[in-house]
């Protein structure tokens, strides 16, 4: 079966393509029990489309491009700004933009977290560079 991505990509397909879907199926406010519907399989088949357990082929793409009323290629290419520019085309609800805000506190999160690891890192290198 043809797969998304070729072997060196592999990988961000993995890391994105899944994660992708889901966040433009919470925006849309699709369950993930109607995609499984329409795509006649398992929820939890489908769960790990979502969780990047499994590679997902062409056709199955294209199917949950249909479902979700976007292209291949924005689900494959979707990221911050894309979602921020989604969630002002949607119908502007609420639950958009809070996805939208829980996604922004999640990478201040991550962003601070790593600011002080860095932080760490590098007095600890001052201080070996001055014994």
């Amino acid at each position: 079966m043809e797969r998304i991505l070729d072997h060196r990509s592999k990988n961000l397909n993995k890391m994105h393509v899944g994660n992708n879907i889901r966040k433009i199926r919470e925006v849309r406010e699709i369950k993930q029990a109607y995609i499984a519907q329409k795509l006649d399989i398992s929820l939890t088949s489908y769960g790990k489309i979502e969780r990047n357990e499994v590679d997902i082929s062409v056709k199955r793409l294209n199917q949950i491009a249909d479902i979700l009323g976007v292209s291949v290629a924005f689900i494959v290419s979707f990221n911050e700004t894309r979602l921020f520019n989604f969630v002002l085309d949607q119908e502007k609800s609420d639950s958009g933009y809070c996805l939208l805000i829980q996604h922004m506190k999640e990478n201040i999160h991550w962003l601070k977290s790593e600011n002080e690891r860095l932080l760490d890192l590098i007095s600890r290198l001052s201080y070996s560079a001055h014994k």
